[in-house]
């Protein structure tokens, strides 16, 4: 994840235990559409990514991983206020962006 809101190089290679799916996101276009389409979200992914870096900073170098997740808890990153606002937008697509992120 740290490759979408941060330059990163990543520590090795990776091997599943089970069957596995990967996706492949361009970090660029995905922000150039989030703020294109959705303001609110925008701001919110803006804030998540300041907070994950800021977490991601307090980890000792030797430390580092690409499973982040195995680091912290990225939901420690979501400001309750952010979810707050965006699932309380009132625009069209409220209804279904709201049950998507509800955690």
């Amino acid at each position: 994840e740290a490759v979408m809101w941060t330059d990163w190089v990543h520590a090795g290679d990776l091997q599943s235990m089970t069957e596995s799916q990967v996706i492949c996101i361009d970090a660029a276009v995905f922000g150039e559409s989030v703020a294109a389409s959705n303001v609110v979200l925008h701001q919110m992914l803006r804030r998540y990514a300041e907070n994950f870096v800021v977490t991601l900073n307090t980890i000792d170098f030797e430390d580092l991983s690409d499973l982040g997740h195995q680091l912290f808890n990225p939901k420690d990153c979501i400001e309750k206020t952010d979810l707050e606002m965006f699932t309380q937008n009132d625009n069209n697509d409220s209804e279904s962006e709201s049950r998507f992120w509800q955690f």
